[in-house]
């Protein structure tokens, strides 16, 4: 089976037209089934109709997928390499119009396209490392440390809001008053996580 998936943000008005365009010409005269879906390709995002191509690439009914762009899979480089290898495992081979370079590690003669598509998962895994590393670097980098808090290179506190003292004890004495209150309706009512309420209420001060 062929597949075509065509992925639209959900934050902008990307023509997913230009996209098919793409991949359509790729596929050339083969049949295909086109996939489509407008969410976030980040890690934590659930996409229901991406979660059902790999089922299928599970079940080794997938021979290629053609997308326009590699960010159309995913967009963190660590999501992606394990794509990259659950692919390798169930022989489906990945294809993409903007990373043409794909295509000439496909044509290469066995067993040598094994050991080069090995290589490349190993370069995007090293990639994917890299630009972790980098990015804790710039958050480490960020933080200003004094003896008495934590704060970012513009002077701002680092971290969540301290809530003020008088907030706390209001929620306190409300939630006295009205003893058959839940936590899920203080959270709504102050805007806070059920969490932090839970943490206030179990406070000892007033």
């Amino acid at each position: 089976m062929n597949i075509i998936y065509i992925r639209t943000s959900t934050k902008d008005n990307q023509e997913p037209k230009n996209q098919l365009k793409s991949c359509i010409n790729m596929v050339g005269k083969q049949d295909y089934r086109l996939y489509e879906e407008q969410q976030s390709a980040w890690k934590k995002k659930q996409r229901p109709i991406f979660s059902k191509i790999i089922d299928l690439i599970k079940k080794g009914k997938v021979d290629n997928i053609y997308v326009r762009d590699l960010d159309r899979l995913y967009r963190n480089r660590k999501a992606l390499v394990s794509f990259f290898k659950l692919c390798k495992i169930y022989k489906t081979k990945i294809h993409s119009a903007r990373q043409d370079w794909l295509e000439n590690i496909h044509n290469i003669e066995p067993p040598f396209n094994d050991i080069m598509f090995t290589f490349l998962i190993n370069v995007l895994g090293w990639i994917a490392e890299d630009e972790c590393n980098k990015k804790s670097e710039r958050i480490k980098d960020a933080i200003r440390k004094t003896k008495t808090k934590t704060v970012s290179y513009k002077g701002n506190k680092w971290g969540r809001k301290e809530i003020p003292p008088q907030k706390k004890s209001f929620i306190k004495k409300y939630k006295k008053m009205n003893p058959e209150i839940t936590i899920r309706t203080l959270a709504k009512k102050f805007n806070l996580s059920k969490s932090t309420i839970s943490r206030i209420l179990s406070q000892n001060h007033c």
